[in-house]
């Protein structure tokens, strides 16, 4: 029984998604950064962005082909939902090729490939374009 205690951690929510009180049964989290304020996550902590060369509320990606490289799309399963507390609506959107990606408010959302661990900010204001996601972004 003691091996089973000491080892008794979750490693991980995939193994368990209702073991870990931060992913819930939301499709995407709040995480306050100490220097931007709070931001859009994944369910596991993976900042997401926003591109400024797409239109708002369009349904449309503008990030194509070699942008994909470095901002690749954020997927999820319907039902979207947003954590308690946070305005707004998350919506899935067809992309050019067929696939699907969430927006959040209209907006297409992305992952940054230079993020390597949950909570990294890395591609915020990359090219004046690409900029984390406050909740409630209009």
């Amino acid at each position: 029984d003691s091996e089973v205690m000491s080892g008794g951690m979750m490693a991980s929510p995939e193994a368990s998604p209702m073991a870990s009180p931060m992913s819930g049964d939301t499709s995407v989290l709040v995480l306050d950064d100490p220097e931007l304020g709070e931001v859009i996550t994944d369910a596991e902590g993976m900042v997401l962005y926003t591109f400024g060369n797409d239109e708002q509320g369009s349904g449309v990606s503008t990030c194509e082909d070699s942008c994909l490289a470095n901002w690749p799309p954020f997927v999820a399963d319907d039902p979207l939902t947003l954590p308690e507390g946070v305005p707004g609506e998350l919506t899935q959107i067809e992309r050019s090729d067929g696939s699907m990606q969430v927006a959040y408010n209209g907006w297409p959302l992305y992952y940054f490939v230079g993020d390597t661990a949950p909570g990294d900010t890395n591609g915020h204001n990359v090219g004046d374009v690409w900029f984390v996601v406050p909740p409630a972004e209009q």
